[in-house]
């Protein structure tokens, strides 16, 4: 039972340290764009100012102006004095057009001379919006720790609790000094001692190296698996920059990815994208790692209250466009099923059945018409039909397979128990989502679109 409690506190941390950076990203972000909106309210201002002051510098020209050729050329009385005064007016102006500054004397008065005081200004708040903005570009980089030592953390906790799994080979192997063990008071204790030994060693490895005692647990199995090690190997190989190299791109880190746009020397950028990228990486990961191997490792399933965690990470990774939601929700269906069937369950609960109406929806987007898991996909829904009473999933499943007119009625008994209140929960399936099918029939039947953007309360 231990064990279950370890991995149990592991999912937990790591995902509260995960939803923490995601809330904090997002912090990060919204002060970016009010530093931006600050920014454009500046130049907007400096603009309306520079335009009067320049307004107010024209008038006092065209006053000396008018003076000067008036009183010159035609006289005070001349009625021809307005029209020709504006001519030479427009003629001083254009030839000063491009070159005209304003700056602020020492009277306090503005003068067309000499360098533009608004100009001066300008880069100053420029200078000041650029400080604040590298302040939180450091912000998005000590950011991108705390997701990377939770993972760190809970990978640890992967590797000691699988000693029967994956360590024992390696630690059977250890050799020990007597200085290391003399005081140490039993061989469990000996153990520990060698188990931290050899779970540092595996992780002072590369990353990519990282997963291969899971492999035979059906963890990094295809192409997949390996484009999200790849992925993580990025965010940790950036973690060393920002701890060991002041955040500046080096030679080894170019070497290892000449994919970047980041040239040596130069700053590596994280941004709100870059953080959620890498959480949505390690979730997929992590969550993949408990479902290969706490079946294996653990004396028990997965314990409700993490069963809830997975399920709702697994939303997060739930998409037509991505094979890795497939690969995710088939790995929790056979944890699921084989539970179940042990169990000779009866009666299906909300949580389990969204799990598996994920894993239907995902064979319907991935799968191809040939494949085995069309096939079991069909005896699920029969197995579904038998455990599942409830109006709300039997809809699901009329749904899933556009029996429109069993689904119409299931659909009039949901709304009687539940009222119109349950179509915003409904417009919120990803089966609603995604189908277009299945949004026509609701839209006719109850016009669906008006709920898709609204919120529960």
């Amino acid at each position: 039972m231990e064990v279950d409690q370890e991995l149990s506190r592991a999912v937990k941390n790591i995902e509260r340290s995960f939803s923490a950076i995601e809330d904090y990203g997002r912090s990060l972000e919204n002060e970016l764009m009010d530093l931006r909106e600050h920014k454009r309210e500046h130049y907007t201002d400096s603009q309306a100012i520079r335009s009067v002051m320049l307004m107010d510098a024209i008038r006092n020209t065209s006053i000396s102006l008018f003076r000067k050729y008036a009183k010159n050329e035609f006289g005070i009385t001349s009625r021809k004095s307005h029209s020709v005064i504006m001519q030479k007016l427009v003629d001083y102006i254009s030839e000063r057009a491009d070159h005209v500054n304003i700056v602020i004397d020492k009277s306090g008065h503005p003068k067309i001379q000499g360098e533009p005081y608004l100009n001066n200004q300008f880069y100053l708040d420029n200078k000041k919006y650029n400080r604040t903005r590298l302040q939180v570009s450091l912000q998005f980089e000590s950011a991108l720790l705390t997701p990377t030592n939770a993972f760190e953390a809970f990978f640890q906790v992967i590797l000691e609790c699988s000693y029967d799994t994956v360590l024992k080979n390696k630690i059977d192997k250890q050799t020990a000094e007597f200085s290391e063990i003399r005081n140490l008071s039993s061989i469990e204790e000996v153990k520990s001692l060698y188990m931290v030994k050899v779970t540092e060693e595996i992780k002072r490895g590369p990353v990519v190296s990282w997963f291969k005692c899971f492999k035979g647990m059906g963890f990094n199995e295809d192409k997949s698996d390996e484009a999200q090690i790849q992925k993580l190997a990025e965010v940790f190989d950036v973690r060393n920059l920002i701890v060991h190299n002041g955040g500046l791109v080096n030679s080894k880190y170019r070497k290892q990815h000449p994919e970047s746009k980041h040239k040596i020397n130069s700053p590596i950028s994280i941004s709100k994208k870059y953080l959620e990228n890498t959480i949505r990486t390690m979730r997929y990961i992590y969550v993949d790692l408990v479902f290969c191997t706490w079946p294996k490792i653990s004396k028990c399933t997965l314990p409700n209250q993490e069963l809830d965690t997975m399920f709702d990470v697994d939303l997060d990774l739930l998409s037509p466009e991505s094979a890795e939601s497939f690969r995710i929700y088939k790995k929790l269906k056979n944890v699921l099923l084989k539970e179940d069937h042990k169990q000779q369950v009866t009666l299906m609960s909300p949580r389990k059945f969204s799990a598996y109406f994920n894993y239907l929806l995902n064979v319907q987007w991935h799968a191809s018409p040939d494949s085995d898991d069309i096939k079991e996909s069909k005896k699920l829904i029969a197995w579904l039909y038998s455990v599942t009473y409830d109006p709300f999933y039997l809809l699901g499943l009329e749904l899933l397979q556009h029996n429109f007119e069993q689904a119409n009625i299931q659909l009039s008994k949901v709304l009687e128990r539940e009222g119109k209140r349950f179509l915003i929960l409904l417009a919120q399936w990803p089966i609603v989502l995604y189908d277009s099918d299945v949004l026509a029939f609701l839209n006719k039947k109850v016009s669906i679109r008006d709920y898709v953007a609204k919120e529960v309360d």
